[in-house]
């Protein structure tokens, strides 16, 4: 019979990281002519010099400002023992590699705000000391209390999160009979991962865990650069919340299908993303979206940048992204491996481009005005309708910024849509009556808005998840000696693409034609990971229209479909009522057009195979695309 564990309050936000925003607790009205001798236990079972925290009490209604101690808020009792195990030790194994890790990392955190204090203007960390950072503010994200509703269930059914089938697919392929316990794999993975410097591990996380939360963490670690922000203003003051870690600023969408009733997201896109250190010190992630001047001086480098941002915004969203933040005063921090000279990065003498153990970062300490530590507050206050506390230094502070959120226009948020309507209306209710309390006499702003009906939204779920699915499979078979490689003859590839046309310019066109389908019958008998490099490069130039696709056949069966669309003989109006606008209609419509003849037309043009590889690229890869008799 297995020992029954003592239960243990685990935290999802350390205690190391709560304690930058804790003082010693100072009871009042104590009665001095009590005997030293006494034992009186105060209030909540605190007592003077332990270290509590101030802290907006959500979970009270009506909401209160309290202490707290910080052994005893921003967590959950046994939030990470695995009942599966047989001991008590083992059951806690998951809270005993976050205490270790914690351990770590607390160390380069004391090293942040030791500079900080010491009025340094930044401060150099290594390259596993920023990895190991990327690595933890990862984990404080993956850690919190939204991932344990996410997976902590007993049968696989139970899971409803919008990627399901793939979590239930890994469940059934790997044994597991728990969804929580994928999540506490997945939390063991990656903190054991050694993240080398070669990027080897890039390739290899996939095959260790959860495809897509393993891809999840890669974009976090690889697409954004980091930077550590301070008020300029020594009034202001940064806030901490139970969900701090895991809010972003950038666009997010979400719909209810038609059939169902059922609301999901759309799109989102993290623009930037935040990890407060204390009152005073906040570290922001920046997408890799925003200009770089010295890196895109490097028309390369500026290249790969418009096309993850093509990827990332232009081909997701109609309408131009505008960051609240665009004009946040951070940059990328230097390193001990190159120099800028005229506008330019040059690696220094004896660099050769490869990442090295031995390089360093330099992280300076960014001021930022009043308004932008309000909407950094702000956007952590539009998020905590799911939280129970908002954890702050000074009342004044917090009076002020909760004040100014409430008032601001609602760019910042505070707009009530969504499955969680009434969860954000009933915490800005709230909110609005503590800052009354707190001597405000502004009106409070926010604004509702129904959630968009769309038909079909279940159906564009589904070919997302067969499209992670082709993405899961493309990316096997690699190796830390090719991983690099890989990518850098990706880029090869297209490059031969292009020059072929460029040079073959002028010549009988069914020549040229010719030449292009050899080449891309010899490139898909290559590795389907260098395919998928590949790909990665032709959808960035493919991506406009299929029409323009450079293969012939294709070419003109699209044009005649499209004539047959515009003349009205076949109507766009059949797909509903869609996120796309009529061009967006029109292309979608005969691309499922093409793809209903695309066999009949290329047959003969290339062994079967390899056409059924071809047509999985132009309708699964490169732009997804729904069969004709399957409605959108």
């Amino acid at each position: 019979m297995a020992e029954t564990a003592r239960a243990q309050y685990q935290h999802f936000v350390p205690q190391f990281l709560l304690r930058n925003f804790s003082h010693p607790y100072k009871p009042q009205n104590t009665d001095t002519k009590k005997s030293k001798r006494s034992k009186r236990k105060y209030a909540k079972g605190m007592f003077p010099g332990d270290l509590v925290v101030r802290n907006l009490d959500l979970s009270a209604d009506p909401p209160v400002i309290c202490e707290t101690p910080v052994k005893r808020i921003l967590g959950q009792v046994d939030m990470y023992r695995d009942t599966s195990s047989q001991s008590p030790e083992q059951q806690q194994y998951i809270e005993h590699m976050f205490s270790r890790i914690e351990g770590q990392t607390s160390a380069i955190f004391r090293k942040i705000t030791k500079a900080f204090e010491q009025k340094d203007q930044g401060l150099w960390l290594t390259r596993d000391e920023r990895d190991l950072i990327r690595k933890f503010l990862f984990l404080l994200k993956y850690r919190g209390s939204g991932f344990y509703q996410r997976f902590y269930h007993d049968t696989a059914e139970a899971y409803d999160s919008n990627d399901r089938e793939l979590l239930r697919d890994y469940m059934a392929e790997n044994g597991y009979k728990r969804p929580v316990d994928v999540w506490f794999h997945n939390l063991k993975t990656i903190m054991e991962l050694r993240m080398d410097p070669e990027g080897a591990w890039i390739l290899e996380l996939p095959k260790r865990m959860f495809f897509t939360d393993a891809m999840w963490f890669v974009s976090h670690c690889q697409s954004k650069y980091m930077a550590i922000c301070t008020p300029s203003d020594p009034n202001d003051e940064f806030i901490l919340t139970d969900n701090s870690y895991n809010v972003f600023e950038g666009p997010n969408y979400s719909a209810a299908d038609e059939r169902t009733g059922k609301i999901e997201g759309t799109a989102h896109t993290p623009l930037h993303e935040f990890a407060p250190i204390s009152p005073k010190l906040m570290i922001v992630l920046r997408s890799y979206v925003f200009t770089v001047a010295e890196e895109d001086a490097n028309a390369d480098a500026k290249l790969d940048r418009d096309f993850f941002r093509s990827t990332v915004l232009d081909s997701v969203y109609k309408r131009e992204v505008k960051s609240l933040l665009a004009d946040l005063p951070i940059q990328k921090a230097r390193n001990n491996y190159s120099e800028i000279i005229n506008g330019r990065v040059k690696l220094i003498n004896g660099e050769d481009g490869q990442n090295r153990k031995d390089h360093k970062f330099c992280f300076k300490f960014f001021p930022i005005e009043t308004q932008h530590v309000n909407t950094i507050n702000g956007i952590l206050l539009d998020n905590a309708y799911h939280c129970s506390s908002v954890v702050f230094k000074t009342i004044e502070s917090f009076m002020h910024t909760l004040e100014w959120f409430l008032t601001a226009p609602c760019t910042i948020g505070k707009i009530i849509t969504g499955e969680d309507a009434d969860l954000r209306l009933t915490c800005l209710k709230k909110l609005a009556a503590v800052s009354q309390s707190l001597g405000s006499d502004k009106k409070p702003v926010w604004r509702e808005e129904p959630v968009p009906v769309v038909q079909g939204l279940e159906n564009l779920r589904l070919m997302h998840i067969e499209r992670s699915r082709l993405s899961g499979e493309m990316v096997k078979g690699g190796s830390k000696e090719s991983i690099l490689g890989d990518m850098a003859q990706a880029a090869l590839m297209w490059k031969l693409r292009v020059k072929i046309d460029v040079w073959s310019h002028g010549l009988d066109e069914s020549l040229r034609q010719r030449n292009r389908e050899l080449l891309i019958e010899a490139y898909l008998r290559l590795p389907p990971r260098r395919v998928w490099y590949f790909v990665k490069h032709l959808r960035f130039a493919f991506l406009s229209s299929i029409h323009d696709c450079e293969v012939y056949e294709i070419e003109q069966l699209a044009q005649n479909e499209r004539l047959k669309i515009l003349r009205g003989d076949r109507s766009y109006q059949k797909l509903g009522n869609l996120i796309l606008n009529e061009d967006e209609k029109i292309e979608l419509l005969t691309r499922m057009m093409v793809r209903s003849r695309f066999m009949e037309v290329l047959n003969g043009k290339l062994e079967k195979g390899l056409l059924e590889q071809l047509k999985n690229v132009f309708f699964e890869v490169v732009y997804l695309t729904p069969p004709y008799n399957v409605k959108a």
